[in-house]
């Protein structure tokens, strides 16, 4: 895209936006009272990053499954990150995505970036492709991953995390070994806890 053909001011607002995602906490780690909690923004490229590095299955778009990753919270910038646990019924939390997303494309330019952002946020919302199954997953993932890492700061309270499920191949041995790690730590813990009982 020419400069000269960009709205300025509009992408200036968009690449705002797209600061507050830099700073958003994740809520669920806020919840569970995680010190620096890491931001949606952190989420979306670790993402983006398995996207780049894991080995895909033939016919799978790498691009397009980076692309996912960066669009799937890109609402949040507006609406905030919310939870299962805020109270919001689902169908409420995806209008107001739709209402953000539509916000934040309009900003890009409906007819370039922005019409694309659209078509990727509702690819992913109808889970219907092979990408946005694998990115679903990717998505899940990165939970599994942080909350492990989170885990090994010495943060307790974690076990919900540790119940997803994975189809894909990359991402199920990737979660088993992490699951693994978990267990082994949590029979660690046990047994402190019961010889500082003694």
């Amino acid at each position: 895209m020419d400069l000269e053909k960009m709205n300025v001011p509009n992408m200036l607002e968009f690449l705002r936006f797209m600061n507050e995602l830099k700073h958003l906490k994740r809520q669920g780690w806020v919840l569970k009272e995680v010190q620096e909690p890491e931001t949606v923004a952190g989420h979306m490229y670790r993402m983006a990053v398995m996207s780049l590095l894991f080995p895909l299955k033939a016919g799978l778009d790498r691009v397009r499954c980076m692309e996912l990753s960066l669009v799937h919270d890109m609402g949040e910038s507006i609406i905030g990150d919310i939870t299962p646990y805020c109270g919001v019924p689902r169908d409420e939390k995806l209008r107001r995505e739709r209402e953000a997303i539509d916000k934040l494309a309009a900003l890009a330019g409906e007819g370039g970036a922005g019409g694309r952002i659209k078509a990727l946020f509702a690819e992913y919302e109808a889970q219907e492709t092979a990408e946005a199954k694998f990115v679903k997953e990717l998505d899940h993932l990165d939970l599994l991953l942080q909350a492990r890492e989170y885990e090994q700061k010495g943060y307790t309270d974690l076990e919900e995390f540790f119940r997803l499920h994975f189809e894909s191949p990359v991402t199920s041995d990737l979660a088993l070994q992490i699951m693994a790690d978990h267990k082994a730590q949590s029979v660690e813990n046990n047994l402190a806890k019961e010889n500082g009982a003694n």
